[in-house]
This record gives C-alpha cells, structure tokens and sequence, in this order.
C-alpha cells in the first residue's frame, strides 16, 4: 500500500514537472515567434517602403512617357501643316517614345503586383502582433504619407512650369477669337481689308495682329 502511495506521488511529481517544463518551453517558443515576427515586420517595412518608392518613380516616370509621347505626336501633326522637312524624324521619335511608354507600363504592373502580394503576406503577421499588444503605424499608410508628401513637391515644381504653358495657351485662344471674329465680318461685309495683310504685325504664336471690327 505504501509502495502505491509512494509511487502515485512520484508519478504526479514527474506530471508536474513535465508540465512545468512544457509551459517553460512553450513561453520559449512564443517569445521567439514573437521576435521573429517583430523582426519579419521590420524587413517587410523596409521592403515595402522601398518597392513603394520606386513603383512611385516609375509611376511619374510612366506619366512623363505618356506626355512627351502626346507632344510628340502633336509635333508629328504641325509638321504635316507646316511642311516641315523632318517629320519622318518626328513620326520616329513617337514610335521610340510609345515603345518607352509600353516598357515602363509594364514595370509598373509588375511592380504594383508584387506590392499587393507582399502586402498580403504580411496580413496575418499583422494580425498576430497587434493580437499581443503591440501598435505600430501600418507600412502601406506610411508609404501612403510619404507619397503624399512627394506628389506635393513634384506639383509644386510643375506648376511653376505650367503656368506660363497656360499663358501661351490663353493667348492662343484670344487671337484665334480675334482672326474668327474679323473673318466672319469680312465674309459679311465683304472686304477682305478687314483680315489684314499678311505683312502687319504678328500678334502671339506668330499670327496676324488683326483688329476687332467694330459692328456700329
């Protein structure tokens, strides 16, 4: 009977301390997963900041592509109207520049494709650290500040160079008002007087500075 008895309590001694030794071994493990996962939030930090980065820059880069492709097709189109000799060139240049734009494009969905699936990587990790207290700015709301801040300066920059393009173009449209309103009343009254010469002076863009005839 006293064999049983000493044997039970060496038993539950051993149970305990497996048991003991299994939670100590367990906090272990959950203390490891939970640096590793500090540490995965880290590395993906700095990857999807940097991949942000660059996608932003291909982006803008993309955009810059697709303006210059639009000047240079306008440019293809002027020369045809001004007979100017190098339009085979500028007909090259687009296709150069549409070949550009079509590389960059696809970089730019490469590169927003891996964002989006590393960003999903990363969802349960995510889950897992705030599940155990800790708080930390999101890395895709981070980078979404940061872009902010960058389309901010790039603007700013753009518009001191958009703004004289908006001069160029108001005043285009004011002599092509003008020359309309004078040709329309030339045709009425029938005095091509009222148009100009070719010879007087030019007003913006290089057009006849032709007066407003007055309709009393």
């Amino acid at each position: 009977m006293h064999c049983w008895r000493r044997s039970a309590v060496m038993s539950g001694t051993k149970t305990n301390a497996i048991l003991v030794q299994h939670e100590s071994v367990t906090n272990e493990l959950q203390g490891l997963l939970y640096d590793e996962q500090r540490n995965y939030l880290s590395v993906f930090r700095r990857f999807y900041l940097t991949l942000g980065e660059l996608l932003f820059k291909k982006e803008k880069r993309m955009q810059e592509a697709q303006r210059q492709l639009r000047n240079a097709q306008l440019q293809v189109e002027i020369a045809k109207e001004t007979l100017d000799a190098n339009v085979k060139l500028y007909k090259d240049q687009t296709r150069a520049l549409s070949q550009q734009y079509d590389n960059i494009s696809s970089k730019v969905e490469f590169l927003a494709q891996k964002a989006d699936s590393v960003k999903e990587d990363f969802e349960p990790t995510d889950h897992a650290l705030r599940a155990q207290g800790l708080q930390f700015l999101h890395p895709a709301i981070e980078l979404q500040e940061l872009n902010v801040a960058r389309r901010v300066k790039l603007n700013t920059v753009r518009r001191r160079f958009m703004e004289q393009d908006r001069d160029d173009v108001a005043e285009e449209d004011e002599a092509v008002a003008n020359m309309t309103a004078a040709a329309m009343q030339a045709k009425k009254m029938g005095l091509s007087s009222l148009v100009g010469s070719l010879s007087s002076p030019r007003g913006s863009k290089g057009t006849p500075s032709v007066p407003i005839p007055s309709t009393m």
